[in-house]
């Protein structure tokens, strides 16, 4: 009898180790935040009619959305990080006013940072341009919205929420002694496939 028991204790104290080694192996980490992807977009001209929600292909149905100015987010995402930079020959303090607009999975277009006004520092790009390193303009978006870094001639960063939005939206409304400008825009998620 006293060897059973001894079997029986070992035994226990085996699935016991077992039970305290898989349980966290298994359990979901929801609190870690990862890259989803990094996407670019090169934005050269200024539309001659932004989007209005009236004219014919400037409304704010999903369907007058243009590919070009888009970036679709992944359904993991929970946050990107936005920051601009230009492609050569511009100087510090020029400028690109840029409406951001996100769409749902079938529209319609909703304003989420009105107005936004990139301007370039000293802080040297690819491309022999500069990142923009002062971002402004009006919080419209029902999540939340941060900006890191202004003012730093560093890259500054626009923080967007994107519950509820499938895609995020560029609108180039005025540039000032910019060409062209790179928008570059990073998912971060923490939802588990």
């Amino acid at each position: 009898m006293n060897k059973s028991w001894k079997q029986f204790v070992g035994m226990a104290l085996v699935v016991v180790v077992i039970i305290i080694y898989l349980i966290p192996l298994q359990t979901p980490v929801m609190s870690k935040t990862w890259i989803v992807e990094d996407q670019s977009l090169t934005i050269t001209a200024v539309d001659s009619t932004i989007l209005d929600g009236t004219t014919s292909g400037r409304t704010y149905m999903a369907t007058d959305r243009v590919a070009t100015y888009s970036v679709l987010i992944d359904e993991r995402t929970d946050w990107v990080v936005v920051h601009l930079y230009s492609t050569g020959g511009d100087t510090d303090g020029d400028s690109a006013k840029i409406n951001i607009y996100g769409y749902g999975k079938d529209g319609p277009a909703m304003r989420v940072y009105e107005a936004t006004t990139f301007t370039l520092g000293t802080a040297v790009a690819p491309d022999s341009g500069l990142y923009a390193d002062i971002i402004s303009g009006t919080d419209k978006h029902s999540g939340t919205i941060d900006v890191n870094d202004s003012n730093d001639n560093t890259v500054c960063k626009l923080k967007i929420e994107t519950v509820g939005l499938q895609w995020l939206y560029f609108e180039p409304e005025t540039f000032t002694g910019i060409t062209n400008v790179i928008i570059q825009v990073r998912s971060y998620g923490s939802k588990i496939d």
